[in-house]
């Protein structure tokens, strides 16, 4: 991760720690309405908001004859619309499956910064980089719930994947700088999890 440009036959390294976050938030404003209903099953459509934040952070320490550190922190802010399906099939009067879809279209901006420091050089290389882009993200989740008698009360688990498209990842930033090329950045990033609600509808 280090840069090429100041690496050096004398450099010796004995001892190297490295660690990679990453972390993202969001926050949605959703409208649901019925689509199709039967005895047994309701498929709803959605429509709102997303605000979504996305960080990626590397800190990499190097010690020997000399100490070095490279680190980068790449940041994506962005507000779009959010759009689905929602459909749910009743096995009995409480217990249901699901299956929840959804695309979100999120311009924002990207701000990345590398920096990398030795001992006695707070500032060997230090690259800031910005650039506002639209981000896609879909969502695909499957599941299964119980809900009260009255309908208003709701438990449910299920397993939900998430892929982020049009995203700058570390790896690709990294080599950016190396190379000082910024083009053709725009990588997909894949979560997927376990998934548990808790919901009270009025």
């Amino acid at each position: 991760v280090e840069h090429p440009s100041i690496r050096s036959a004398g450099s010796n390294y004995l001892q190297m720690n490295s660690r990679y976050d990453i972390r993202f938030d969001l926050i949605d404003v959703t409208m649901r309405r019925l689509f199709n209903q039967g005895p047994t099953h309701q498929l709803n459509w959605a429509l709102g908001l997303r605000y979504a934040q996305h960080e990626q952070q590397l800190e990499s320490n190097f010690t020997g004859t000399g100490r070095q550190n490279v680190s980068t922190d790449i940041d994506f802010y962005g507000l779009g619309v959010r759009g689905g399906l929602e459909y749910e099939n009743y096995l009995t009067c409480q217990w249901y499956v699901y299956a929840k879809g959804y695309g979100s279209l999120i311009p924002g901006e990207f701000q990345a910064n590398f920096s990398q420091e030795q001992s006695f050089d707070s500032r060997v290389v230090n690259t800031d980089w910005k650039a506002g882009r639209i981000v896609t993200i879909w969502d695909l989740e499957l599941g299964m719930g119980w809900t009260s008698k009255c309908h208003n009360y709701r438990l449910s688990a299920g397993y939900v994947f998430s892929a982020w498209t049009n995203m700058v990842q570390t790896d690709e930033w990294v080599k950016g700088v190396h190379t000082n090329n910024f083009i053709d950045m725009d990588s997909t990033s894949t979560f997927d999890g376990l998934v548990t609600r808790v919901e009270a509808r009025f």
